[in-house]
């Protein structure tokens, strides 16, 4: 039985030609089915319709080889696919970045974005009120070049706690605005770079004083008020306006 399969191939030598040959077409037809389904580039009878039969036709046409032809026709068909994925693809990506800019500029926060080394790479319009400054003076900058040396320190010591933790952090930071001090309660968090590792620190940053301040004077009120009941040697009561205790 295995003489039988193997003898043609041992006595006529185009038949182990054509196993060869086959074997090679076999191994890339395998490569390039795979990376045509990975593509979703399933265009054999689009290529044939729209590239190599009128390559075929302009070679008979000039006196050319047809195998030429096709071969000139596909591959400018190819080509012009190809350009079309990549402007596509560039159109989306646009898209994309004009719907995040828009989030950004609506955020009522103050969203900031640094690299590794502490420069600002992205600010929104709340922090250029801020900084009373444009974008294009805060861009490149680091915290040192914007806020006092011990504001700038402790902003520092943030985002290495940020990048070294590789986790979300919330923080309350003071910092002067208008000469006066002001509370901001910042989201902080890593942002990875292509190869996992954090590349970048955002921070989103919410003004709080004015919550911190009611806080502070409502704590202060309730300390007065102990003391004052404190201070009473008889009993007290208190009572609600339906003069329930």
């Amino acid at each position: 039985m295995i003489d039988l399969l193997i003898s043609p191939f041992a006595d006529n030598a185009f038949m182990r030609h054509s196993l060869g040959a086959g074997l090679i077409v076999a191994a890339i037809c395998a490569v390039v089915g795979t990376f045509v389904v990975l593509r979703g580039l399933s265009f054999v009878a689009d290529a044939l319709a729209h590239g190599v039969l009128p390559g075929i036709a302009v070679a008979v046409l000039a006196g050319l080889p047809a195998v030429l032809g096709a071969a000139v026709g596909g591959l400018m068909h190819g080509l012009r696919r190809e350009r079309a994925a990549h402007a596509a693809t560039a159109a989306e990506l646009a898209e994309t970045r004009r719907r995040l800019d828009a989030i950004i500029g609506q955020s009522p926060s103050a969203l900031s974005i640094k690299d590794t080394a502490g420069r600002y790479v992205r600010v929104n319009g709340n922090v250029e009120k801020l900084l009373q400054r444009p974008a294009a003076d805060i861009l490149g900058r680091t915290d040192f070049d914007l806020y006092s040396g011990e504001t700038a320190r402790v902003f520092r010591a943030h985002d290495q706690r940020v990048l070294e933790s590789r986790t979300r952090h919330s923080i309350e930071e003071c910092v002067v605005v208008d000469g006066g001090p002001r509370i901001f309660l910042s989201h902080m968090f890593p942002v990875p770079g292509p190869d996992g590792e954090p590349a970048l620190v955002c921070r989103i940053a919410l003004d709080v004083t004015a919550a911190r301040q009611a806080q502070a004077a409502l704590a202060a009120s309730e300390a007065r008020l102990r003391a004052i009941f404190d201070g009473i040697g008889d009993a007290a009561i208190y009572c609600d306006t339906g003069r329930r205790i």
